[in-house]
């Protein structure tokens, strides 16, 4: 049972993730398109890619080097 919920969430997860970016990926190609020049596209996929490390890696690497509690 435990199996198939972790394989079950992890495959939402990743479907989840392909969608989120396959849309992101269609954003930046439209304001190519309409703007007509390619770096504000690369501006785009650098500002997302600026807030994710700052909303999930920066927390996760927070978490993993802080100092554990001592046992009472």
């Amino acid at each position: 049972m435990k199996k198939t919920l972790i394989a079950v969430a992890t495959l939402f997860l990743v479907i989840t993730a392909i969608v989120i970016l396959g849309n992101v990926i269609t954003i930046g190609e439209k304001m190519t398109k309409v703007f007509g020049t390619p770096y504000l596209e690369y501006a785009f996929y650098l500002f997302l890619f600026v807030v994710l490390m700052w909303l999930v890696a920066y927390p996760m690497y927070r978490i993993h080097t802080a100092p554990e509690f001592p046992i009472l």
